[in-house]
């Protein structure tokens, strides 16, 4: 796998898979907040699995335009 390169907003989601929306949402927030502009792609890089959710990790990154 190869990963874009260049600028990310990054956040690391912790706890269960129904929370990332809430995750993607600060994100476009941030954007939004300081003036930025999303690029043209985005991931969702997923954590070793656990059947506790609270130790799910996710990490999600926006490209910076």
């Amino acid at each position: 796998m190869t990963t874009p390169a260049g600028r990310a907003a990054v956040t690391l989601h912790r706890g269960s898979y129904g929370g990332l929306a809430a995750a993607h949402a600060a994100l476009r927030n941030w954007f939004s907040q300081n003036g930025e502009t999303m690029g043209v792609w985005s991931q969702e890089i997923y954590g070793d699995w656990h059947e506790d959710e609270n130790k799910l990790e996710t990490t999600i990154a926006y490209a910076l335009a």
